[in-house]
């Protein structure tokens, strides 16, 4: 065991510094029991030492006790007005495109998910319209698909928000984790 030259903890024989005080230890001579540490410094430490309980040996030092702070991962904002507007943009244009703004925001799962939904949208569209020749379930196609445009555009202004604030991301459609 080494013992510190500052404080008198006993430190393991492989530390190279104190895990009490954080001071550098020195190598000790065959011949020195570690006994010969400062008795100035001791005195003064001593009783602050003593009120200390020893760490078990099973426990890592905190060495980031210096004051230093890492610097904080940036978090690249987005633009939540952006992620909606393309959503609303791509969303008309083709219902296969809803999803275009969760692309943006790097939520590529939630973005196919939208997309595959304006793509059955889309489908069942396609069919009543050249199949069917209903009015009404051309409407109706017509209103799920704008509900999934809008629906959609508030999910990535919400998604966006969420992101630029480091808060969890909501659910889509209130149930369903796709990050």
């Amino acid at each position: 065991m080494k013992r510190c030259q500052n404080c008198g903890y006993e430190n393991e024989d492989r530390a190279k510094f104190c895990l009490s005080c954080g001071e550098k230890l020195q190598n000790e001579n065959p011949g020195n029991s570690g006994l010969d540490f400062n008795p100035d410094k001791r005195n003064t430490q001593q009783q602050t030492h003593t009120q200390q309980t020893q760490q078990p040996n099973n426990t890592r030092p905190d060495y980031n006790n210096t004051g230093y702070q890492q610097p904080k991962a940036s978090i690249k904002q987005k633009n939540a007005l952006l992620a909606a507007i393309l959503d609303v943009i791509g969303g008309l244009i083709l219902y296969l495109l809803s999803g275009i703004g969760q692309l943006y925001l790097g939520l590529y799962k939630r973005g196919i998910v939208l997309g595959i939904i304006g793509l059955v949208i889309t489908a069942i569209n396609m069919v009543i319209i050249v199949y069917i020749d209903n009015i009404f379930g051309t409407l109706l196609t017509l209103i799920l698909g704008i509900a999934l445009v809008l629906y959609s555009a508030y999910d990535a202004y919400s998604c966006a928000n969420a992101i630029n604030e480091g808060r969890s991301i909501p659910l889509l459609f209130g149930k369903f984790d796709l990050e």
